[in-house]
């Protein structure tokens, strides 16, 4: 059971405290979309559209994010602080290379376990119960998240984003799942 206590103040969530959560949404794409008005209009489009729209739902509900620091993930980790829901970031190992199954490159003459990021994805899809992706229609790495989340059932709303430094940048919602 979930400590009630802590509804009160939403905010990070360890990977143990995610099963006590009947909404994990996992959100994720592309690195270069930095919109926050779209990507706040295109959160709130995803909590309508699945009834989470009361303050009992809002507890109800986590986010997942892969904090690279920037892009959908920057948006995300800072629409969760201003909007006070709980998140769980998961952070790739790129030290684990002794790890069975890494793959070790080296980057400014350090090692580092360059299947870490997969594998980090792959533990986010496994824990989610939803999707919202913000996709160019480009990037193999979000249609990659896409279809991991489709292949285990999970619902995904799909947003289809443009990124032009010349224009404003829109998106364009398509269903999948």
């Amino acid at each position: 059971m979930r400590d009630q206590s802590r509804d009160s103040q939403a905010g990070p969530i360890g990977k143990d405290g995610l099963a006590d959560f009947k909404y994990r949404v996992l959100v994720f794409g592309i690195k270069d979309f930095n919109d926050a008005s779209l990507f706040d209009q295109c959160m709130q489009k995803f909590l309508k559209d699945n009834n989470v729209t009361r303050a009992e739902d809002k507890q109800q509900i986590v986010f997942v994010t892969g904090k690279s620091g920037r892009g959908v993930d920057l948006l995300l980790c800072n629409w969760v602080k201003a909007n006070h829901y709980h998140w769980a970031e998961f952070l790739p190992k790129w030290d684990e290379v002794d790890v069975e199954g890494s793959s070790v490159k080296y980057r400014d003459g350090k090692p580092y376990n360059s299947r870490a990021g997969f594998w980090r994805d792959e533990e986010m899809v496994e824990v989610c119960t939803h999707g919202v992706s913000f996709y160019d229609g480009v990037s193999s790495d979000t249609r990659d998240m896409i279809d991991r989340i489709a292949d285990l059932g999970s619902p995904c709303s799909m947003y289809l984003v443009t990124v032009d430094k010349d224009e404003d940048e829109h998106a364009e919602e398509q269903g999948r799942g």
